[in-house]
């Protein structure tokens, strides 16, 4: 249950980053549109990295 809820919490913020690239463009602040893109990729790329950390681990405990 606590790894759904991470998973979560990091899902949520890769959406709220994608989000707010969509509002620095609309109010036409671009750096903030781009800092907000290299966060959403971190973040996502983040999660599916410990998902995997995750995986093996519990395919070497089974």
């Amino acid at each position: 249950m606590k790894r759904k809820l991470i998973f979560l919490l990091i899902a949520t913020l890769g959406v709220t980053c994608f989000i707010l690239v969509g509002f620095s463009l609309g109010a036409r602040n671009p750096i903030m549109g781009v800092l907000a893109f290299i966060a959403s990729i971190f973040i996502t790329g983040f999660g599916f990295t410990l998902k995997k950390k995750w995986r093996e681990e519990d395919q070497t405990h089974s």
